[in-house]
């Protein structure tokens, strides 16, 4: 029996984290900050005060734990992150610098989720995109806290991630918002951009379970999570409108900002053999739960 730390474990994509872990015996720390999520009745979780901007309260989380897992972070949509980017970056980079400190006090082996938008980027630190850029300095406070205290660092880059508990709204990812926007619409979908900039989706799951798997190989280093599946966002609306109303047309506003993939390369041997969800499907199981849940946020 191990003790993983996973901060944001009651969120989006801890809370199945958690659940993958428990489902191997492994008794799961969680910080409660802002409530339960969607942990609330989960009676195995060894839940735990804790605010991730606070270093004294970090090293309390950290102290008896053999690894930590790091998901919690501040973000919303493309847009939000850059019209509020120092917003973005300053609540990331609070809770990153608590941690590394914490952590290098109590050194034991790190996963931290970053994104796959790093790839390609030649100046991540000067992105416009506030998550983006707080993705990238966030690496590199972990980078140098490993070099100088020893302790084995992962640092996983998954391409967008999507499923059931995501956030839905007006300032969701483009998944969330997208069907939000169609189960509301009555002739057309408005999609944000041309249509023609492609993306690349990892269903919550999969994402979990390759994190596992990338544990379980002793995976260290930069680590891509990536189906290898990009579509276009117009075939991705297409997809949307299928499964909500094939009768809604759609329409694409160029003005709007969006994001575009940056190709990540190959990733590790042991994720060849995991069984990818595809994203018809993917989108099938996150519309039955956005028609059954109530969201949270």
């Amino acid at each position: 029996m191990t003790r993983v730390l996973v901060t944001g474990g009651s969120g989006f994509i801890g809370s199945f984290i958690v659940e993958a872990l428990q489902k191997h015996g492994t008794t799961v720390r969680v910080p409660k900050h802002a409530g339960e999520g969607f942990l609330a009745g989960n009676k195995k979780v060894e839940w735990m005060e804790g605010d991730l901007s606070n270093v004294a309260s970090c090293m309390a989380l950290v102290r008896d734990v053999d690894e930590v897992m790091h998901l919690a972070s501040f973000r919303r949509n493309v847009a939000y992150h850059r019209e509020h980017a120092d917003e973005v970056v300053t609540k990331n980079i609070a809770m990153t610098d608590a941690l590394v400190a914490a952590v290098s006090m109590h050194p034991v082996p790190v996963t931290a989720v970053s994104t796959a938008k790093l790839f390609g980027i030649p100046d991540p630190a000067s992105a416009p995109d506030g998550y983006i850029r707080s993705k990238f300095l966030s690496e590199e406070r972990w980078k140098a806290a490993s070099a100088s205290r020893g302790f084995p660092l992962m640092l996983a880059r998954p391409v967008s991630v999507y499923g059931p508990r995501d956030r839905f709204g007006d300032d969701a990812n483009v998944i969330p918002s997208l069907l939000q926007r169609a189960l509301a619409a009555k002739d057309e979908l408005v999609v944000w951009g041309s249509g023609l900039q492609r993306l690349s989706f990892v269903y919550v799951e999969n994402l979990a379970y390759a994190l596992l798997e990338l544990r379980r190989v002793g995976a260290t280093g930069v680590q891509p999570v990536d189906p290898g599946d990009a579509v276009t966002v117009a075939a991705l609306a297409e997809h949307i409108t299928t499964l909500v109303n094939p009768a809604l047309r759609l329409r694409f506003d160029a003005s709007k900002p969006t994001s575009d993939l940056h190709e990540s390369p190959a990733g590790h041997p042991c994720l060849r053999g995991l069984a990818w969800t595809s994203l018809e499907e993917g989108l099938r199981l996150t519309l039955d739960w956005y028609r059954t849940q109530k969201p949270l946020g």
